[in-house]
């Protein structure tokens, strides 16, 4: 499995378990790669390249959208807009 992971145990867990052992593989592979990228910036500061990117531009970082009032009204009025119909 792409995650590292033993097939058979697939089959000895829940799916619940599944989701947070892959939710934790995911958060492991992320670290890794900031690790790495963080190694790589260093390298070029200080081997002084012209031109190094910022280190956050490199990092696996989500950008997280904070939600505005009028985004959360939308969402609940789709949730009950859907909710009614059934």
């Amino acid at each position: 499995m792409a995650l590292g992971f033993d097939p058979a145990l697939y089959w000895s867990i829940t799916p619940r378990e599944m989701d947070a052992l892959r939710k934790g593989a995911v958060r492991r592979l992320r670290r890794e790669h900031d690790q790495m990228m963080a190694a790589a910036w260093w390298s070029g500061v200080i081997a002084k390249s012209q031109k190094t990117p910022p280190l956050e531009r490199l990092l696996s970082r989500e950008a997280q959208h904070r939600q505005t009032p009028e985004e959360k009204l939308a969402i609940v009025q789709q949730w009950a807009s859907v909710a009614a119909k059934r």
